[in-house]
């Protein structure tokens, strides 16, 4: 398992099956709602598919602790882009200025592998729309989207 930053409190590393269940089974509301509205999913089932279904994956921990999990699933096998993901647990709200900077971080990592980045963020999670503006994504219009056809916002990223 490979660590990319450590800090007296915060670690990002390679992710493991473990961090997925300790997340889903302590996912914030936020991350829940917007699951099920698009799948229709578990937090578990949905964490654990990403994790599977992800090329690379990593875990942000705080003191040991998982509090986010994030990776990217190609869209095509031979294809330049691949779908982003991340779901957290509350916790991440105690780092937020450190999680923001290593977000970009890992978010350039990922466009090294895929030049384009994109997935739909349900437009009643603020807090993920906050974060993903922070990270530099780039939004379109709001579309009903997923199981429930609610209104959901396209976003990506884009290798420069």
């Amino acid at each position: 398992m490979k660590t990319y930053y450590k800090d007296s409190e915060l670690e990002v590393r390679d992710a493991v099956p473990s961090d997925a269940i300790a997340i889903g089974n302590n996912m914030r509301k936020s991350d829940r709602n917007e699951i099920w509205k698009s799948n229709h999913a578990t937090p578990r089932a949905a964490i654990l598919t990403g994790y599977r279904e992800s090329v690379i994956s990593l875990t942000a921990t705080i003191n040991g602790e998982p509090v986010a999990i994030t990776g990217i699933v190609p869209t095509t096998f031979l294809g330049n882009s691949a779908v982003i993901w991340m779901l957290a647990t509350d916790k991440i709200n105690k780092i937020p200025r450190r999680f923001a900077k290593q977000s970009r971080l890992i978010i350039g990592r990922f466009l090294q592998h895929y030049p384009h980045l994109y997935n739909f963020v349900d437009i009643e999670n603020t807090g993920s729309i906050k974060w993903l503006k922070w990270c530099g994504a780039e939004f379109g219009p709001v579309n009903n989207y997923g199981m429930e056809q609610k209104p959901f916002r396209y976003f990506q990223f884009l290798r420069r």
